[in-house]
């Protein structure tokens, strides 16, 4: 596939300019915009336009494709004769055979490696017209004239750093020597690009594992305080559930204890309102038996009626006490404890 070189805006280059492989642009000309294309596919050749006439020493080189496209741009020429052979022809020979050629754009180096004219700065580019004597030209008209006369002397080069073998615009073919020497990238940029992918893995990996592994770790250390809160506080409710259980025992005992006391108090009245009855049963019984005794067997002055004892001092006075029951003159109303003896004290 054929391809033409496509100048940024700006570049001042005449119209089908193809760089050769050292060529470099004019550094006062503007950066080509980013991503620009330099190199797209050729258009169908048109049918060959016949040749123009070479432009003298000095002449201006018209520019096609800038804007503003007519305005004159001045070149510095030079004549390079074109020959057959490897070496370059004298200036005064002219071409042995063919019609006069048009102007040949070259750089000054090509012109300096032809045939001693001044080499070229890196960054400048010349329009070289080649000019061929035509048999039966006349010696004094445009093509001829420029044939057999003097070449232009070129600027001298200024005084810089070496330019490279090969410009930045350059194609190189399959048997360039920096296309066997940058070979290497066809497999080492995808290696390179594969370790580093392999790394970002690994180190997202690492991070990702790492982050799972502090998580995991919180994790553990949160499970493990809540537990033993968990326990500490099970361990305190059991200490208050056995000490309301103790209390609670307490609480029954007593509870025991007091019913156990009202019982006893109830029997101890209920005792001693019985023996109040029985004692009421004996004053009534004495009243009684003193009324029907009346003045038998004694009076009240002596202490006893009927032979019973009224009084202890009475049974101490007959020396009688203390008096059992059934001894007589017993009376049970001087039995103050019902034990079965009066007058015992």
């Amino acid at each position: 596939m054929a391809v033409q070189f496509n100048p940024p805006p700006g570049w001042l280059v005449p119209p089908g300019f193809s760089p050769s492989s050292d060529w470099h642009p004019d550094p006062a000309w503007p950066a080509a915009p980013a991503g620009w294309v330099f190199w797209v596919e050729a258009a169908p050749t048109p049918p060959p336009a016949p040749a123009p006439s070479p432009p003298t020493a000095g002449a201006e080189a018209w520019s096609r494709q800038t804007p503003g496209g007519g305005i004159p741009l001045h070149f510095p020429t030079a004549i390079v004769p074109v020959t057959s052979g490897h070496g370059a022809a004298p200036p005064s020979e002219p071409s042995p055979a063919g019609p006069p050629s048009g102007p040949t754009r070259r750089s000054l180096r090509d012109v300096g490696s032809d045939g001693g004219a001044p080499a070229e700065s890196p960054s400048s580019t010349m329009v070289l017209p080649v000019v061929s004597g035509a048999p039966g030209a006349a010696g004094g008209t445009g093509t001829a004239g420029h044939a057999t006369g003097p070449a232009v002397p070129l600027p001298a080069p200024s005084a810089g750093p070496a330019a490279s073998a090969h410009g930045p615009l350059a194609i190189f073919s399959a048997d360039d020597e920096p296309r066997e020497e940058r070979s290497y990238l066809r497999w080492l940029l995808p290696l390179g690009i594969g370790v580093g992918g392999v790394a970002v893995g690994l180190i997202l990996g690492l991070g990702v594992t790492l982050k799972a592994q502090s998580e995991a770790g919180d994790a553990t250390a949160a499970a493990a305080q809540t537990t033993e809160q968990m326990a500490a506080e099970r361990a305190k409710l059991d200490a208050e559930r056995a000490d309301l259980d103790t209390q609670l025992a307490g609480i029954a005992a007593s509870t025991e204890a007091v019913a156990a006391r009202e019982t006893a108090v109830s029997a101890r009245e209920t005792e001693l309102d019985e023996r109040q009855i029985a004692l009421d049963e004996r004053e009534a019984a004495i009243a009684e038996k003193e009324s029907e005794a009346g003045n038998d067997g004694g009076g009240w002055q002596d202490g006893k009626v009927n032979g019973i004892y009224l009084t202890c001092e009475a049974a101490k006075r007959d020396g009688k006490a203390p008096l059992k029951q059934g001894d007589a003159g017993f009376n049970p109303a001087l039995d103050w404890d019902g034990n079965g003896v009066a007058c015992e004290r």
